[in-house]
């Protein structure tokens, strides 16, 4: 959403944009003819919409103009604008892309995961306290730049049990992180900590610098499919229609919340 205005996707294939004032529906979107909406993103009037037929759809809002991306092969699962002119997208192909959206195509394909790739996140810096050796083979650390240390990353998880770190112009997988028994349907992260969440409902926080596991939370026996964080607190949604927050300040119990619907 933005200042006025939430965007809705379903798997009508429509997106709907609302009045989150009022709660008046703007405008329905007639996205995809054969197969529904998974994904979204909307930023500085672009909105991206990820299918389950595979492809990508990009639209001006202000000029209500449109044009298609074509490379995945199956579900569109996330979907995050980069910058002005860059986009990312995974799928359930395992498969994570880079486009151009000036150009309209890929220009890189990160390979990696073998399973479904469910979330991606992006970060404007290197990961914290990155081995030298990783972030250039051939450079030590006395002679490294300090420009290096800007360089973007992202994170990605997938059904695999694992997230992948990735230099995003390199395109290197830097990190694999293990800990999960089952696979991870959602995961988020900032400067201090990454949260994923899996399908057997365990939920791991992690230090974004060393990558260690620092808790492990028992959420759910059912799937968790969505985690927001907070510098505070950490909310879950389950499979199940239960929301728990849990709050870092809470040294009695880290359950603070749940709510079902």
């Amino acid at each position: 959403f933005d200042d006025c205005k939430l965007f809705s996707g379903s798997l009508d294939g429509t997106v709907k944009i609302w009045n989150y004032r009022d709660g008046t529906c703007i405008r329905t979107l007639r996205v995809f003819d054969n197969g529904g909406v998974i994904s979204l993103h909307h930023q500085r009037g672009t909105l991206v919409v990820g299918g389950e037929n595979g492809t990508i759809r990009v639209y001006n809002i202000a000029k209500m103009t449109s044009f298609t991306l074509a490379g995945h092969t199956d579900w569109v699962n996330a979907v995050r604008i980069y910058g002005e002119n860059t986009l990312f997208s995974c799928s359930d192909d395992m498969l994570i892309k880079r486009w151009d959206l000036e150009q309209r195509q890929c220009v890189r394909t990160y390979t990696g995961h073998t399973h479904h790739v469910q979330s991606l996140h992006l970060s404007n810096r290197a990961p914290p306290l990155l081995p030298p050796s990783l972030s250039h083979p051939n450079s030590s650390s006395r002679d490294r730049d300090a420009d290096d240390d800007q360089r973007p990353f992202m994170i990605t998880g997938s059904l695999d049990g694992t997230m992948r770190v990735w230099d995003i112009e390199s395109g290197e997988c830097l990190k694999t992180i293990f800990g999960h028994v089952e696979g991870i349907w959602s995961m988020t992260f900032d400067s201090l900590r990454i949260v994923s969440g899996s399908n057997d409902g365990v939920v791991k926080i992690w230090d974004t610098s060393s990558h260690t596991c620092l808790t492990t939370l028992h959420s759910s026996t059912a799937a968790v499919n969505c985690v927001a964080l907070s510098d505070t607190r950490v909310v879950v949604g389950d499979n199940d229609g239960n929301v728990r927050i849990y709050d870092f300040r809470d040294t009695r119990s880290s359950e603070t919340a749940t709510t079902s619907f």
